[in-house]
């Protein structure tokens, strides 16, 4: 309805060209880098941070940080990270691929996980924060055992001692010890080869508390199992087994290799010879016994009753809950799941887990072994069934259980990783060259580090370690990711060893342990081959220098230490001398003195053995130092199957004489006043005035002798007897003179042939006649060598003598009178006791 119209606006404007636009280059075309070939496609770089919410300063070296998952080439990986700054992990060149790290704190029971992947040249970054778990944690100590064996080897015993410092200091916490297995065997096999491993255990820490128990079941491990028959108790112990213990107990030094050759023979003989048993080298029903007994009283170790769970419910009572056997169903997850037949011996372990606990968290089968021998364990189990075939390791888990499983958590009581490092040092091989060692190194937590015979025969051997062959005079070795604990190094050979820092006599063993921490990370050890096996006679002194005996003078006489280095039950030992300067005694003070007429100079093997005790006292003095020369010689009395005696002992001693004067009074300003005879200087000895008002006192010339032999070169002590007698160097009393040190140690050697000069002076008033004096002696050897007695008297006394001189040339008469003079001023005895 409206008119079709339309309006429009037109603007117009004036068109200007613009002008000529700047020729540009246009920019190329963005082209991608090429693949850059330094960077390893199979790498990168793996940054880990943990954090523990709530607790800023917490601890973070008890934090353990694992790597689990499948490396991108498909290999599976399991790795413990080490390079650690505070809560900081960092692993450059770390495999690619899909893992799970996990952290977890054995200070406090947390833990937690997180998923990462890593690619190649990049980083990797995850931040796990822990949180504390909710479930029960045990806490493991663990010790290794060999293929098949029950027996606790020497270098267990240092882990068990720590067990039972740790028992000591948690008391409220429960000790359950629980024995594994690897996959080899039946599991019915291994059943009772678990159980066999935990009964040794619970033996040993229980030998304190029952001797007689912890003896009678080693012996029953220790038998040979003839019928086959399972359950079993019997672990076959043999040789191997004799030679770790005749080792530790410094019997046996040769390889630990199972044969029963020649060093084990004198072995045995030496220790049968050492507990008293007839002569011979049969390892008989009485030898094992000893042997036993010896082994395992070294550290005696008694874990009370109370640190174990009850054997007890629902009023059943079996006593207290000893041990139990995992068999082979609980291996540890760090080497993921074994396959059947397959030896290992991180798995050939007992845990000994400590918790706060009151029971266990299931109900376990009896053990299969729990009545063998017949009521010797005990006759009432009651904390499950007693039907067989039941799974017996219900109560423990190594990953943190989830909500409602009451199984225990089984943690590391030492949890620390460390970087083991150390040396074999082979002295004595320099003219061989292109040699190689073979060495077997094990780790804490049981692992061969160069691996074992897993399966095949002889199943369950390690593999040998070998030095590099360029010279082989020192091989290092660096492990890192190692858990801290007792390092077990076995050298394999005809050698021996010692810790470096050990003296070399100390290399008897052919197997070695040292235990290593994050503050002691090394493990060097000195290898020399092993010498002839001979009981070597020593002689021991206390010291090489004894002073003269004069008829006035009482030193102590020295100790001279006859013995063997191995039990010699078959011979006997000869002392000689080669003068009679020195004289030896049966005791320190009286005793018989040693003739040496062929009878009292000759001592058994068990005298030796023991350390017979000798005492030496100068009778007149060497000519020359070490003229004295002593002899201790070995003779077989009857043929035995003991270790030959080896090359005579001998050792050499000096008989000093020391000689002290103190002169009377100067006749003459211009003459040395004389000695006091030997027999005057004694008796009546030296009247000394104490210091007077003025400084009038007189003071006596001292003489110190050169020592008699003249080569001697040893230090001498003078000392006053009981400090009421000073010596000064001056003749003159004067005022602010210092008195020589008491002892003061004169170098013999500047002393010269007339002597050396001293001057005595009174200190304190004597209480008796003859109460003081000087000692002339050896520095560290003897204070006694030589003495002069003095008197001690007031000022005005020896004024009084003094004046007594001209009437009485006796001076044991002089004094008499003196003191009958000064009757006043003396107590019934005659005795000065003040002045006036």
């Amino acid at each position: 309805g409206k008119p079709e119209r339309f309006e429009y606006a037109f603007t117009l404007r004036e068109y200007t060209p613009l002008p000529p636009a700047a020729t540009e280059t246009p920019p190329k075309p963005d082209v991608p880098k090429p693949p850059d070939d330094n960077i390893d496609k199979n790498v990168g770089t793996l940054n880990v941070e943990v954090i523990v919410e709530g607790q800023p300063e917490f601890d973070y070296s008890h934090v353990v940080v694992t790597v689990e998952g499948t490396q991108q080439d498909g290999a599976t990986l399991s790795r413990t990270l080490t390079n650690r700054t505070n809560n900081f992990w960092a692993e450059e060149e770390f495999p690619v691929g899909d893992f799970t790290v996990m952290a977890s704190a054995n200070s406090q029971p947390m833990s937690g996980s997180a998923e990462i992947s890593v690619q190649a040249g990049q980083t990797a970054v995850v931040a796990i924060s822990l949180h504390v778990m909710t479930s029960n944690v045990a806490k493991a100590f663990i010790i290794h055992f060999r293929f098949d064996k029950a027996f606790i080897e020497p270098c267990m015993r240092a882990v068990l001692r720590r067990v039972d410092s740790y028992a000591q200091l948690h008391s409220d916490e429960k000790l359950v010890i629980i024995g594994h297995t690897d996959k080899v065997g039946s599991l019915d096999y291994n059943q009772s080869l678990s159980e066999r491993r935990a009964r040794s255990t619970f033996a040993y820490l229980a030998f304190g508390q029952d001797m007689v128990a912890s003896i009678n079941e080693w012996t029953q491990l220790r038998l040979k199992d003839a019928s086959g028959k399972l359950p079993s108790i019997h672990d076959n112990w043999s040789v191997i087994q004799y030679q770790h213990m005749l080792q530790d107990l410094g019997f046996y030094r040769g390889n630990i290799d199972g044969i029963n050759g020649t060093l084990t023979n004198f072995a045995v003989a030496a220790f049968r010879c050492k507990v008293g048993l007839p002569p011979g080298n049969v390892m008989d029903d009485p030898t094992w016994e000893a042997l036993i007994r010896e082994y395992l009283k070294q550290d005696n170790i008694k874990i009370p009753n109370s640190q174990f769970l009850p054997n007890a419910r629902n009023g059943c009572n079996g006593g207290i809950l000893k041990w139990l056997g995992c068999g082979e169903e609980s291996p540890t997850p760090k080497w993921g799941k074994p396959s059947k037949g397959t030896a290992w011996r991180p798995y050939r372990r007992v845990e000994l887990l400590f918790i706060k606990a009151t029971e266990l968290p299931c109900d376990v089968p009896q053990p299969d072994t729990f009545n063998l021998p017949p009521g010797v364990t005990g006759s009432n189990w009651c904390l499950g069934p007693k039907a067989p075939g039941s799974p017996h390791c219900c109560l423990i888990t190594y990953e943190e259980p989830k909500e409602g499983d009451k199984r225990w958590f089984v943690l590391p009581a030492e949890d620390k990783i460390i970087v083991a490092q150390g040396t074999l040092s082979f002295q004595g091989f320099a003219s061989r060259t292109n040699i190689q060692f073979k060495y077997v190194l094990t780790v804490p937590d049981g692992e061969y580090v160069d691996g074992e015979k897993s399966s095949g025969e002889p199943q369950g051997k390690s593999v040998s370690g070998v030095t590099d062959d360029q010279g082989a005079f020192e091989y290092s070795f660096n492990h890192p990711d190692k858990p801290e604990g007792v390092y077990t190094l076995e050298i394999i050979g005809d050698y021996v060893m010692r810790l470096a820092d050990q003296p070399p006599e100390a290399a008897i063993r052919s197997v070695i342990c040292k235990r290593l921490s994050d503050s002691n990370t090394s493990f060097d050890v000195i290898v020399t081959a092993r010498p002839p096996m001979v009981v070597t006679p020593t002689i021991s002194l206390a010291t090489s220098v004894v002073v003269v005996k004069k008829s006035y003078t009482n030193p102590a006489r020295q100790k001279v230490t006859l013995s063997v280095d191995y039990p010699f039950c078959h011979g006997k030992g000869i002392f000689t001398r080669s003068v009679d300067l020195i004289r030896f005694f049966t005791d320190a003070v009286g005793g018989a003195e040693i003739l040496f007429d062929g009878v009292d100079n000759v001592f058994d093997g068990p005298q030796l053995m023991d350390g017979t005790m000798l005492f030496a006292e100068g009778f007149r003095p060497s000519a020359a130092m070490d003229d004295v020369e002593l002899v201790l010689t070995l003779i077989l009395t009857s043929q035995s199957s003991g270790a030959p005696p080896g090359p005579p002992a001998t050792a050499t001693m000096t008989a000093v004489e020391l000689t002290l004067d103190i002169c009377g009074k100067r006749t003459s300003p211009d003459v040395d006043p004389t000695p006091l005879s030997a027999d005057e200087k004694i008796n009546p000895g030296r009247l000394l005035g104490v210091k007077s008002p003025g400084n009038r006192q007189e003071r006596a010339m001292l003489i110190v002798h050169p020592p008699i032999p003249a080569g001697f070169t040893g230090e001498l002590s003078l000392s006053s007897i009981n400090g009421h007698v000073q010596v000064f160097n001056e003749e003159v009393p004067a005022k602010g003179q210092i008195p020589l040190p008491d002892p003061f140690i004169i170098q013999s050697g500047t002393i010269p042939a007339d002597g050396i000069k001293f001057w005595a002076e009174g200190a304190i008033i004597s209480k008796a006649d003859r109460d003081t004096g000087l000692l002339l002696g050896i520095k560290d050897v003897e204070k006694e060598g030589d003495k002069v007695v003095i008197t001690v008297l007031p000022f005005v006394c020896i004024r009084l003598i003094d004046d007594l001189d001209r009437i009485i040339p006796n001076a044991k008469y002089r004094l008499e009178v003196a003191k009958q003079m000064l009757e006043g001023v003396t107590d019934s005895n005659g005795i000065l006791v003040e002045y006036i």
